[in-house]
């Protein structure tokens, strides 16, 4: 068992997935490095095939065009035996329907291929322990969250304002995270009343300054 980094390679169609993913994961401090991001289960394959740094998970979006995230999982196990896949879906994974129904996977009838599934919106330890659960690498499966369990902020509130710091809009935060631009002013209205602030610029100010964001 290792007890040191976990590698992983994150896999989605919508390329801002895996970015934003493997942002969220280098500055939390988790024991988690990204060695690869994929947008399809092909170009995934062939990162396992070529990367210097096999990983020993490999998180995918299980609805994906062409080639499914169960489908990549079913090859990942037949070519690359020690490495583990997880799933994550927008979907509530407890009780999954449409495109992961129809590609086999209902609730708990989890296939064997894809052992564990997250939410995409998961905070980021309930992320890392999963991932750490799947490879049986005790430094992720009991990781405290580092700095980021200590903000006053939620894992929902530090991924909108991290966004909000780079210059995105409030539409394309939404479509990022994959919620309604709604909900993305909720957890900004949060963020205002949490720092007793008034703007977006304060907000970002003070998070960028008590480095809950950079």
């Amino acid at each position: 068992m290792n007890d040191e980094i976990l590698h992983i390679g994150i896999v989605d169609n919508d390329p801002l997935i895996p970015e934003a993913l493997a942002d969220i994961l280098a500055r939390s401090g988790a024991p988690v490095q990204v060695v690869w991001t994929a947008t399809t289960g092909e170009r995934a394959l062939s990162m396992c095939e070529s990367s210097k740094q096999l990983p020993e998970v490999v998180l995918t979006d299980l609805a994906m065009p062409q080639m499914s995230g169960l489908q990549l999982a079913a090859l990942v196990q037949e070519r690359f035996p020690g490495i583990t896949v997880v799933g994550m879906s927008a979907f509530d994974t407890s009780s999954l329907d449409s495109n992961e129904a129809d590609a086999g996977f209902r609730g708990n009838d989890m296939p064997a291929v894809v052992p564990a599934a997250v939410p995409k919106d998961a905070p980021t330890v309930e992320l890392v322990h999963a991932l750490g659960r799947a490879a049986r690498i005790r430094s992720a499966m009991e990781w405290d969250g580092g700095e980021s369990a200590r903000s006053p902020l939620s894992d929902m509130e530090i991924r909108v304002m991290r966004l909000y710091a780079k210059g995105r809009t409030t539409d394309a935060i939404a479509h990022q995270l994959e919620i309604s631009p709604e909900s993305v002013k909720t957890y900004m209205k949060r963020v205002y009343a949490k720092f007793g602030v008034h703007s977006r610029a304060e907000a970002v100010s003070i998070c960028v300054r008590e480095g809950i964001v950079r």
